[in-house]
């Protein structure tokens, strides 16, 4: 114990003289949070020209759902009607003239035509299902939708978008509709993007603080030579080896708690709330990669080049994590062989479920695997430390004029 808190104070000595893994350990995961913010936090209604032509009551119920309509992710409409600019007060062009120029000049993203027979389609519709009797030839009811389908994606959007109106239509107006939709919403209510992608930048934050902050007091002591201590010791090198986790966990949880900070301000969701929850799933998901910076601050002598590849490979996880979490590992494939590997995986699983709301599923198993990985790869860890830099005692040391760096030789 005496030993451990000497290289604790040690280790703080060294972080105190230059304290930049704070800076380094905070930019990627908060800029990564900014980003998905900017471009999902703030979701607008597309901007939609609506030409009511019916002559009934219909056209303008199925104008009114198609607008009232509202994005799960945002709790914005997914519409925003946009008025038809008549040039010069013109009233004898068309609004469909119009709203075609508008559309060309991408002031608008889509038009909607309700014809004027909309409603005595409607009706004629009513009067055939009453009756039973089959379609025949009768005018069905309707409308055009005029879309760029340049984009493939976003026009897809907007035709899954035109449905949810369509839909919400018909449920109002056709009692005898035989089609029933049940919506069920999670224990929390609606979850928007951004506070989902929240839940991964803050786990990010624990990965790259915890990691960086390991590397950066491994080559400290590396370049002031203090790892030669436990060469010409009688000691094990666990108390330094220990130390180093201790501090590299706690910058994790540090770094994580700022990310928080900040997923409160642009989210308004308070994570702080489920930290309690947060805590052991960082910390677990911290050590599994705190190990693998281990490995590799062993398996190079360069710190910048040890930075980059834990740096990439962290947020390379990340985004692969992020797009496979979906992924059913029952299945035996390629994508489900990378999720079985991934600690981020099992990490999202439970912080999602639990902190979002969401139904609980798995999470004994999520546990369980986490803790498995982080033991396995810790002793995997201090093992090869142990075997590479203090398994001998009848050492030397070299001084390598290139890089101003200690290395050692048997």
């Amino acid at each position: 114990m005496v030993l451990l808190m000497e290289e604790l104070k040690k280790l703080w000595k060294l972080f105190a003289a230059d304290p930049k893994p704070v800076a380094a350990g905070l930019i990627a995961p908060t800029t990564i949070l900014i980003v998905f913010w900017l471009i999902f936090g703030n979701l607008t209604s597309l901007p939609i020209v609506i030409i009511n032509n019916d002559t009934g009551v219909y056209g303008e119920k199925l104008k009114s759902e198609i607008l009232s309509q509202v994005s799960p992710l945002g709790n914005v409409p997914y519409f925003r009607p946009v008025k038809v600019k008549h040039e010069d007060h013109n009233k004898k062009v068309s609004s469909i003239t119009v709203s075609e120029k508008m559309f060309l000049k991408g002031e608008i993203a889509a038009i909607i035509i309700i014809p004027k027979d909309f409603s005595s389609s409607v009706e004629s519709t009513e009067t055939r299902t009453a009756h039973k009797k089959t379609a025949g030839r009768d005018a069905q009811p309707e409308i055009d939708f005029a879309l760029n389908n340049f984009n493939s994606d976003f026009a897809k959007n907007l035709r899954l978008y035109l449905q949810e109106g369509i839909l919400s239509f018909y449920k109002h107006n056709y009692p005898e509709m035989n089609v029933k939709v049940k919506e069920e919403l999670p224990p929390g209510g609606r979850i928007q993007w951004v506070e989902i992608i929240a839940t991964g930048s803050i786990l990010l934050a624990a990965i790259i603080g915890g990691m960086y902050l390991y590397l950066f007091l491994f080559f400290k002591e590396r370049k002031y030579g203090t790892l030669l201590f436990y060469r010409i010791s009688p000691f094990a090198p666990a108390p330094s080896f220990i130390a180093r986790y201790i501090f590299s966990l706690l910058f994790s949880i540090a770094a994580a708690s700022v990310n928080i900070l900040f997923a409160w301000l642009l989210t308004g969701r308070n994570f702080f709330s489920s930290f309690h929850i947060l805590i052991p799933v960082l910390i677990l998901t911290a050590l599994c990669y705190i190990s693998v910076s281990a490995v590799i601050s062993l398996m190079s002598d360069n710190f910048f080049s040890s930075t980059m590849i834990v740096m990439a490979g962290a947020i390379f996880g990340w985004f692969i994590a992020g797009g496979l979490n979906s992924i059913q590992i029952s299945k035996l494939n390629l994508n489900s062989i990378i999720a079985v590997v991934l600690p981020n995986m099992y990490a999202l699983n439970i912080i999602r479920n639990r902190a979002l709301g969401l139904p609980v599923q798995n999470t004994a198993f999520n546990y369980s695997v986490l803790l498995c990985m982080a033991l396995i790869l810790t002793a995997f860890s201090y093992l090869l430390l142990y075997l590479k830099l203090y398994r001998g005692r009848n050492s030397t040391i070299s001084k390598d004029n290139n890089n101003d760096s200690l290395t050692y030789s048997r």
